[in-house]
Formats: structure tokens, C-alpha cells, sequence
């Protein structure tokens, strides 16, 4: 994220979509909560996820853990 200069990545998704909730978390993003009607789906209002990612939680790359 340094090497963008930025302080805050942020995404939401609709409540409902677990997988995209689960990728979330699993790429490191913390879960902060819930807007209501937060957003149009189809003409109608939704609520939405939302999770974030500021540089303090990302670890360094050599403490990553390995993937095969």
C-alpha cells in the first residue's frame, strides 16, 4: 500500500455474498460493519458489508505465510 501512497483501501459487499466476505478476510481485510441501505440492487435498497485495510494490518512480506 506504500508504494501507492495510500492510508485506507476499503470494500463493501452485499449481506449475503459470503464468499466474497470470506476472500476479504482472507486477504487480510478487517470486517467493520454493516451500512443499512447503503446501496441499490436491482431498484432495491441494500445493505452493505464493509471491510478495510490500512498498512498496520498488512504483514511484512517474509512473515507471509507459504502457499503451495
Amino acid at each position: 500500500m506504500s508504494e501507492f501512497q495510500l492510508v485506507r483501501l476499503a470494500l463493501y459487499t452485499l449481506t449475503g455474498n459470503d464468499a466474497s466476505q470470506r476472500t476479504a478476510l482472507r486477504a487480510g481485510f478487517r470486517y467493520e460493519g454493516i451500512l443499512r441501505n447503503y446501496t441499490d440492487h436491482r431498484g432495491e435498497p441494500r445493505d452493505a458489508v464493509f471491510f478495510s485495510l490500512i498498512p498496520g494490518d498488512l504483514m511484512p512480506v517474509s512473515r507471509a505465510p507459504d502457499r503451495e
